[in-house]
């Protein structure tokens, strides 16, 4: 059986909670890229505008996201 002291169940904590500090910060660059380039797909009742803040390619993309539901 495996026999942890105090000090080690804190380093496993502690590395686990920058990895998943680290999986959300990376999921969310992925998720703002992929808002700019692929916008995602409503229905066709829902109208959408995008308004990108980048000034070039190589800035970070900012989408601002606009949904209003038109029946």
């Amino acid at each position: 059986m495996l026999n942890l002291n105090r000090e080690s169940l804190l380093d496993c904590q502690v590395s686990a909670y920058k990895l998943r500090i680290l999986i959300i910060i990376l999921y969310h660059q992925d998720l703002r890229t992929s808002l700019h380039t692929n916008p995602p797909m409503l229905p066709s009742h829902f109208t959408t505008e995008y308004q990108s803040t980048s000034q070039s390619k190589q800035d970070n993309p900012v989408v601002d996201l606009k949904i209003s539901n038109k029946p």
